[in-house]
């Protein structure tokens, strides 16, 4: 009979997250930081990201005008039961890149929310290709809207998915 005090070994992780306020980062960063010095600000790490990008580990690599480049490397915790990267943590990263690459061309004190998503996936990412590259493009802003593009590629250069994307833009003047 086994002892009581021996363990089985847990088929279980688990991970502690920490994150900033979004809008305590938001106030540290100065309120006369362009969009582009704000993800900037994220690329280089003097602004936290947002608390989804950071509990997925979505990192910035690339900050340029309309243009904003995503990297995710593997995480079991982001895959499905068919142990491949969950379509969700894809459209995240795509809809994070378009959204920042929207930003990137904003004021201060203006900031963009999605309207509408549609993602097209073309293959499954697996563990092996990983890691995952996301890149976002502005097409077209007007004055309270912007669409984008982006796309997910893996390690191969791959295309694993794309996607369009209406987006929002708040806090300019009326």
């Amino acid at each position: 009979m086994p002892d009581a005090t021996s363990q089985t070994p847990s088929p279980f992780k688990e991970r502690t997250v920490r994150w900033a306020e979004p809008s305590r980062s938001a106030a540290d960063q100065g309120a006369d930081a362009s969009g582009l010095e704000t993800v900037r600000g994220i690329r280089d790490g003097r602004i936290p990201p947002p608390p989804l990008v950071q509990i997925m580990g979505i990192e910035c690599v690339l900050a340029e005008h309309g243009e904003v480049g995503m990297r995710l490397d593997h995480d079991g915790s982001l895959e499905n039961f068919a142990r491949t990267i969950h379509g969700g943590a894809v459209a995240t990263m795509l809809d994070t890149a378009m959204g920042a690459a929207v930003n990137t061309t904003l004021d201060a004190g203006a900031a963009v929310v999605t309207l509408d998503l549609s993602v097209s996936y073309l293959r499954p990412a697996r563990a092996e290709d990983c890691p995952l590259a996301a890149t976002g493009r502005l097409v077209h802003a007007g004055k309270r809207n912007a669409y984008a593009i982006g796309e997910v590629r893996d390690r191969q250069q791959r295309l694993i998915a794309h996607a369009v994307g209406n987006f929002t833009i708040l806090g300019i003047p009326t």
